[in-house]
């Protein structure tokens, strides 16, 4: 059963999955409220290209360290971060990905 608030704001209760549609900066203050919205959630699909070891880095058969030396990070930091969060939802097989799809 899911929360969900109509337009109203009143709180209402539904037998319809939960699906959250979510975009963010790459600002540190924002991992927190991301990792707490994706565990409320079964499945997590990320948009993302096709990247050489991104699922094996999800998997923990490559070193996250090792695959973020190798990649042209815009912001390292929080990559790192982000990837460790999205290491523990994958363990729970919960990650899923799309091809690009937002332009």
């Amino acid at each position: 059963m899911s929360l969900h608030l109509v337009p109203e704001g009143f709180p209402i209760m539904t037998e319809r999955p939960l699906i959250t549609l979510g975009f963010s900066s790459h600002r540190m203050e924002v991992l927190p409220y991301e990792q707490e919205e994706m565990w409320r959630h079964d499945a997590i699909v990320l948009e993302e290209a096709p990247e050489p070891g991104f699922i094996d880095v999800l998997s923990k058969r490559v070193d996250l360290g090792t695959y973020l030396e190798n990649q042209d990070m815009e912001f390292p930091e929080f990559s790192h971060r982000q990837f460790e969060k999205l290491q523990e939802l994958h363990s729970r097989n919960s990650i899923k990905l799309v091809k690009r799809f937002i332009r």
